[in-house]
């Protein structure tokens, strides 16, 4: 299934850098009384972003999962065509589920593409 970002401002920072994929998402459910209906809605999904990061700017992430004091943690590691964007592991951070490294990942892309922009226009 895929999970749907519904962090506004990453999403707006997205679209000023130049990605518009939207998906239609039908979810069958019931509704109060037992009938079944089926919900749509719009938006983006992490994967699409991802594959984006990929195709138009040759971001990719890592998502790896380790055990420490018998709990399970991930970890998350962005690179650019150039190098390390960041290491969950050396910055001491640690994401309770793969999602929210991967969602953690964008938004580190997005806050490369921003300041390789500026970046950019300065020089």
């Amino acid at each position: 299934m895929s999970q749907f970002i519904q962090d506004t401002e990453l999403l707006d920072a997205l679209k000023k850098l130049g990605f518009d994929k939207e998906v239609l998402y039908v979810r069958p459910r019931t509704d109060p009384f037992g009938m079944p209906m089926i919900t749509t809605q719009y938006g983006h999904t992490i994967e699409q972003v991802e594959r984006w990061l990929w195709e138009k700017h040759g971001i990719a992430m890592t998502v790896g999962r380790y055990i420490l004091n018998a709990e399970h943690h991930f970890s998350l590691d962005v690179h650019s065509p150039t190098g390390l964007i960041h290491d969950s592991i050396f910055n001491d951070d640690s994401y309770p589920d793969p999602f929210s490294a991967r969602l953690e990942g964008i938004r580190q892309a997005v806050k490369y593409l921003e300041q390789k922009g500026a970046h950019n226009e300065q020089g």
